[in-house]
């Protein structure tokens, strides 16, 4: 049984005729609001569907439909969190002095994107309150720019052309000079590795700056 199907008694359609022509429904509509669709649609998107309730997966309470969502916040938070516990007992762990990388990843930092530079991240605990400081954080490995691919760049100019265009471009020559250019940047990205960073260092530190702070 799928998500959509747990939500209760479908609602009751109505069809849509040709004129004089009875036998030729051409559309579904909703009997509740009168929302029309076609006779093909399925699931919540169709006149059966239309304004029957959704309940969340994972409990059973009913969603509100304009969130269009399959799980409540609580049980989709519980489900993150299970997630993310499994992943951490399986992570290789890096005591705080221990980390040399440039940035670091926690979902709900204030820096972009979840990810914050290392050296920052002393500073960005402090706008968590002291209790709900993190314990730890994802280390980042480092990124090159991908490297470009000339068959690639030939495929997307000549999509317009003949099939045979692609076979009169020197492709050969074009990634030699490609490969010659990726080669000489610097540009690089971060992304999570499947270590953690343990933060009892820094914790300890950033709590006996602020200490020293209120005693002045």
């Amino acid at each position: 049984m799928s998500e959509f199907e747990q939500g209760g008694t479908m609602e009751p359609v109505m069809q849509l005729v040709v004129k004089d022509r009875p036998e030729e429904v051409v559309a579904l509509a909703c009997a509740k609001c009168g929302t029309v669709y076609r006779k093909t649609d399925m699931g919540p998107y169709s006149a059966a569907g239309c304004c029957m309730p959704y309940l969340c997966s994972g409990c059973g309470k009913e969603l509100p439909r304009k969130e269009n969502r399959t799980v409540c916040r609580e049980c989709n938070e519980k489900r993150r969190e299970k997630e993310e516990a499994a992943r951490v007992a399986k992570a290789e762990r890096i005591s705080w002095k221990d980390y040399d990388g440039e940035f670091v990843y926690l979902e709900g930092i204030r820096s972009h994107d979840d990810y914050c530079p290392t050296n920052d991240l002393a500073d960005t605990l402090t706008d968590f309150p002291a209790d709900k400081r993190p314990k730890y954080v994802w280390a980042c490995c480092e990124m090159p720019l991908p490297k470009p691919d000339a068959d690639d760049i030939a495929e997307g100019l000549t999509q317009d052309m003949a099939e045979s265009a692609i076979e009169d471009l020197d492709t050969e020559g074009l990634q030699k000079v490609l490969d010659k250019w990726w080669a000489k940047q610097t540009v690089h990205s971060f992304e999570p590795d499947n270590k953690i960073v343990v933060l009892d260092e820094l914790l300890e530190q950033v709590a006996n700056e602020e200490a020293k702070k209120a005693s002045k």
